[in-house]
């Protein structure tokens, strides 16, 4: 995919460092001569110098063609506007990273009317994380869905055992908040068996996952 990553901070070149070794094609805009000097040193990427909300830089970087455009530089306002900059030129999708907690009450309607497909906050992403290891302390791990809509969790069973002590305590509440419980069997990386049944009984190795709002996912 041809993407656009407007601002060569710390956190736009990690993503320019990680798509690049997807093999997508990359292109990088930022005002700043040493970062963009510093990229090209390091990076197999095309390095556009300007302001991501100007026209003329988005054009010479490719907007029109761009698959993606992520605006992730210091500025939320700057950010915006080379999103619905960039969508206005023909870019199929934006992404902009917004930290500032007043634009969040507001954020759809922010994103509707600038067109931004989705917004990234490093910081408020690391609260949750941080919210949900506290609540549910007994799951190996914790995946979001849909938005945020949906929680996949992860319970790791040794051979013989069923839902443990605290396990079940974490299950038995979930369940008086509308969760349903579902099995999977893993063995050997490879899914023996996915059902709705509510514990595992023939003590194999395998994983028990939860899905809100009675969606089976496993």
């Amino acid at each position: 995919m041809r993407i656009i990553i407007i601002g060569d901070g710390k956190v736009g070149y990690l993503i320019a460092e990680a798509l690049i070794t997807e093999g997508h094609e990359v292109t990088i805009v930022d005002r700043s001569e040493a970062a963009l000097l510093r990229s090209r040193d390091t990076l197999d990427a095309m390095m556009v110098k300007g302001n991501g909300v100007n026209v003329d830089t988005l054009m010479e970087a490719g907007a029109p063609m761009a698959d993606i455009v992520i605006a992730v530089t210091v500025s939320d306002e700057i950010n915006m506007l080379s999103c619905l900059t960039a969508k206005r030129l023909g870019a199929r999708y934006a992404i902009a990273r917004i930290r500032d907690p007043e634009y969040h009450k507001s954020l759809s309607f922010l994103m509707r009317e600038l067109l931004i497909d989705y917004v990234i906050n490093p910081e408020r992403l690391m609260a949750q994380e941080i919210s949900r290891m506290l609540r549910y302390p007994f799951t190996g791990s914790v995946e979001t869905f849909a938005r945020g809509r949906v929680e996949l969790m992860d319970f790791r069973l040794a051979q013989g055992d069923l839902l443990g002590d605290g396990q079940a305590q974490t299950a038995a509440a979930l369940a008086g908040r509308g969760w349903r419980l579902t099995e999977t069997l893993k063995q050997m990386g490879q899914i023996l068996r996915s059902d709705a049944r509510p514990f595992i009984g023939d003590g194999k190795p395998g994983c028990v996952y939860h899905s809100i709002n009675g969606a089976v996912l496993g």
